[in-house]
């Protein structure tokens, strides 16, 4: 059994443009690379 990697990203106002495309970025590298990845994220 393959043990499965995962990253969990804890962020802020996700639809805030600066986050938008941190998160972009940072999903393109990470699942590219065979990582997991939960966003979580808070709204005010």
């Amino acid at each position: 059994m393959k043990k499965q990697n995962r990253i969990a990203l804890f962020i802020g106002q996700a639809d805030e443009e600066y986050q938008s495309r941190f998160i972009t970025g940072f999903l393109k590298k990470t699942v590219a690379d065979g990582f997991d990845v939960c966003v979580f994220s808070m709204y005010r």
